[in-house]
């Protein structure tokens, strides 16, 4: 029973990993920007993981009912309108001028406004509408789950190769939000991901049950070949994809936005190798700041922006070596304030889901 908990445990921690990652490479891709298009385009993995990881986690729920995404969708709601409430009296105080918090919300979600980045709120509230229908389906049966994704993947290409034919991304003229090919995609696979690790429990716990059980050196051994492959289809994935995004956005879309390339194959394979990497490795980092830096996450993606465009008034060089130095600073600014404000009551339903 203790193996079994220290297992999942383990696992969880492993999630919160990832969410730690996707959460300096978000800032990382908004701060460095197209200062230096390597460190850019290897940030982009931080949009398509954070999209694995609500997948990993909401398929390893036994049911998931339309009470729950309510619940869930009312979270993300409250998350929007409240900051733009602040943000109206803000400009209102320091501008004279009035935006409509309501109208703001929207805008929002269209990645338009001050706020735009919380388009991402509303792939999410997309996301929990069809959830209930989709986990009900796809949990039931893993090949229709499988299929599903892999329709997704196909769609993802199509989508890719017509943009090459155009020499224009073509799904620029679809809000980001609206995007369920790509990020339907992400969110099915790190579904497909946390089934299979409750499968790989279940089947933990058989053979625990059974007389034919692996010694610790067998499981040791298997564990370590499976890292090692895919830490080498990682490191060789990375280049292939970074090297993909740049050709594709000088020669063929003439559009370097990273956002339009989730949709691109080995920048869909490169992330998902990825995610299954952060799962499979043990987790050397001190728990303690592993998991109190993923509680910090989603205050740090709220509010990096806005220090971000507060840190213009620095006029910093745009060098590499000041763009990591911005990264640096609005992840421990973003980090502090975060911290800080989960302490206080009512404050902290700003940032807490």
């Amino acid at each position: 029973m203790e193996n079994r908990k220290a297992d999942l445990n383990n696992r969880n921690l492993n999630i919160d990993l990832a969410r730690c990652l996707a959460c300096l490479g978000v800032v990382g891709l908004h701060g460095i920007g197209m200062i230096d298009y390597t460190l850019y385009y290897f940030c982009s993995f931080s949009v398509p993981m954070f999209f694995m990881i609500n997948g990993y986690l909401m398929f390893r729920k036994d049911r998931v009912d339309y009470a729950y995404s309510l619940k869930k969708a009312l979270s993300y709601i409250r998350i929007i309108i409240l900051w733009n409430i602040v943000l109206a009296i803000t400009l209102k105080v320091i501008k004279h001028k009035f935006v409509n918090p309501l109208t703001e919300s929207v805008r929002n979600i269209f990645q338009k406004g001050y706020l735009w980045h919380f388009w991402y709120f509303g792939a999410m509230l997309l996301t929990l509408l069809l959830l209930p229908l989709v986990h009900t389906v796809l949990k039931k049966n893993l090949k229709i789950h499988i299929a599903s994704t892999a329709v997704l993947f196909i769609c993802s290409l199509l989508v890719t190769l017509s943009s090459m034919r155009a020499e224009y991304p073509n799904q620029a003229f679809v809000p980001q939000f609206l995007r369920v090919w790509v990020f339907g995609f992400y969110f099915l696979f790190g579904g497909l991901m946390g089934v299979r690790s409750l499968k790989d429990k279940e089947a933990a716990d058989d053979k625990e049950a059974s007389d034919d059980k692996e010694t610790s050196s067998d499981k040791k051994g298997k564990a370590d070949i499976k890292v090692i492959i895919l830490s080498v289809a990682f490191v060789l994935l990375t280049y292939i994809a970074n090297t993909s995004q740049k050709h594709l956005g000088n020669f063929s879309y003439h559009n370097r936005i990273a956002d339009n390339f989730y949709d691109e194959g080995t920048v869909m394979i490169w992330c998902a190798v990825f995610f299954m990497l952060l799962l499979s490795i043990k987790v050397v980092i001190p728990e303690k700041i592993v998991t109190g830096f993923g509680k910090l996450s989603l205050g740090i993606f709220i509010l990096h922006p806005l220090f971000l465009k507060a840190a213009e008034i620095l006029n910093l060089p745009d060098t590499t070596a000041m763009a990591l130095v911005r990264w640096a600073l609005a992840v421990a600014v973003c980090a502090i304030a975060s911290f800080v404000m989960l302490k206080i009551p009512y404050i902290k339903k700003m940032i807490e889901l």
